[in-house]
Formats: structure tokens, C-alpha cells, sequence
């Protein structure tokens, strides 16, 4: 059976996801985790470097079918309420990818922080952490 795809369920990914996040110089200042479709899940940022007060990743989810279930379907990087970057989890899921699906999404958002921040993207691969239950 399928299970709904919600990254920020997945301690691992979020761990590298703030370790990518690290690299680059901006630190995770909080992460709220939204129980609705009709709002976004928000992981609030800061970077020192920079002057802007608002910098988050906001996770956009959709309703399956049954209506009982929901699960990502975007997820945009915002420099004070401005669309920088979106990731659009459904046409990853179309594509073949070289790598598991958290990891893609953890490392394009990496990606297109530190172009944001103007620094440069780490040259190693993300490491999930693989934790019980997730």
C-alpha cells in the first residue's frame, strides 16, 4: 500500500536537511508542522549574512483522493514573502531519479539557499540518517 509522501515526518531527512542548511551558513530557527492542507508547514531560517528578516521553507500539501490522507506537494523557499525556489514534488515523482526522493528534495533546497545566501553548494552528497518508524 501507499503510504503519503510528508518529508518533515522523516527525522532523517529533516537532520539533513538542517546539516545541508548548516554548510552553507544558515541555521534552522524553528520548524511548525501543519496538520491541514490549507496551510503550510513553515521551517523558519536565519542567516547572518543577511538582512532580511524572513527566510523559510514553506511545505504545501494536498488531499489524496480518499480524503483522508495528505502529503507534500510543494515545497518553496521564501526570502521575506518573496517565491524564490519551489520544488515540485508531483513532477519528481514522475521523474527517475538517481537518488531517493528525500534526499533530491533536501538537496535542491540546499541548492537554491546557498545561491540565495551567495554561497557556494557543498560539494558532498546529503547523508539521511535512517531512523526507526520513519
Amino acid at each position: 500500500m501507499n503510504e503519503p509522501f510528508l518529508f518533515l515526518s522523516d527525522a532523517g531527512a529533516v537532520d539533513a536537511l538542517s546539516k545541508g542548511l548548516a554548510q552553507i551558513g544558515v541555521e534552522v530557527t524553528d520548524l511548525t508542522d501543519s496538520h491541514t492542507a490549507y496551510s503550510p508547514a513553515v521551517m523558519c531560517l536565519f542567516c547572518p549574512r543577511l538582512n532580511e528578516s524572513s527566510l523559510t521553507i514553506d511545505w504545501y500539501r494536498s488531499w489524496w483522493p480518499d480524503g483522508e490522507n495528505q502529503e507534500d506537494s510543494r515545497v518553496t523557499f521564501m526570502a521575506n514573502g518573496e517565491e524564490v525556489h519551489t520544488v515540485e514534488i508531483g513532477s519528481l515523482l514522475r521523474e527517475k531519479l538517481s537518488q531517493p526522493l528525500r534526499q533530491e528534495i533536501a538537496e535542491r533546497l540546499v541548492s537554491a539557499v546557498a545561491q540565495h545566501v551567495g554561497q557556494q553548494v557543498p560539494n558532498k552528497k546529503l547523508q539521511l540518517t535512517s531512523y526507526a518508524g520513519s
